[in-house]
């Protein structure tokens, strides 16, 4: 049941980013810009890294409390992203340093 929920959450997720990219291009990909070339950290911040700490951790904790088969691979593939996510925000803390 935890994993059917994961994937639904982040299967919607995942459509509804791609269809904004497809549907707005250009308006999406250069607001996307200018928060990163923004001295203060992207407004969009404040929803994305806790939507991605949630993820990362119910993630963890459907796999190590509520095994199935081969929920290994949504966990690999979360955490993985997780580095990804940790990568951003310890880009954001460096270049407010700047």
């Amino acid at each position: 049941m935890w994993f059917g929920i994961l994937s639904l959450v982040l299967g919607i997720t995942l459509l509804t980013k791609g269809s904004i990219g497809l549907l707005f291009h250009d308006r999406f990909y250069n607001w996307d810009k200018e928060q990163y070339r923004s001295r203060k950290w992207p407004k969009s911040s404040a929803v994305f890294i806790p939507y991605g700490i949630l993820m990362i951790t119910l993630t963890w904790y459907a796999t190590l409390y509520h095994y199935v088969q081969y929920g290994w691979i949504l966990t690999l593939v979360i955490s993985l992203s997780g580095l990804k996510l940790i990568s951003i925000v310890f880009y954001l803390i460096g270049r407010k340093a700047l």
